[in-house]
């Protein structure tokens, strides 16, 4: 079973959850939907206690905790976001934080629609016979990735 947890960006940070300080083995995954590059950080060359901490390496580790709060706060708009039992909720409420991100009513979503299904933990053809009754009965309209909420300022009211 394949579960997407979250959509990062550039310059963001993914593993913060598997960091250790010892050599204990991580069961974690990540595969790339696009070609990015990777920079593996080793905690142990950052966070040295008991010595000094230059500049350079003050800096890391703030740009690392606004980091890590940032992907705190994904976490918890994630569990929100599924913790809504049907379909349509789960769906408005992403559509809505996506209107959001974008300050628009009219925007893009990075996920396919096999994807977009993963990332809300619902069945894909269910997915998609529901984006198509919520169409006919004139709350969105899409094509492919681009979606329109028609009415999106009650939405955002509720979520």
């Amino acid at each position: 079973m394949r579960f997407i947890f979250s959509e990062l960006g550039e310059g963001g940070i993914l593993g913060e959850t598997a960091l250790r300080l010892s050599r204990e083995r991580s069961n974690y995954e990540a595969v790339a939907g696009v070609e990015c590059k990777i920079l593996f950080i080793k905690i142990n060359k950052i966070v040295r206690p008991g010595q000094k901490t230059c500049h350079l390496r003050g800096r890391i580790i703030e740009n690392i905790l606004a980091l890590l709060l940032e992907n705190n706060r994904s976490i918890y708009q994630k569990l929100d976001l599924v913790s809504h039992k049907s379909l349509r909720a789960r769906i408005l409420h992403y559509l809505s934080l996506q209107a959001q991100k974008n300050n628009a009513t009219v925007f893009e979503i990075p996920f396919s629609r096999s994807d977009l299904a993963d990332y809300l933990t619902v069945d894909r053809s269910a997915l998609s016979r529901e984006l198509q009754r919520m169409a006919q009965e004139g709350y969105i309209r899409f094509s492919k990735n681009r979606f329109e909420l028609l009415d999106a300022e009650s939405y955002m009211q509720v979520f």
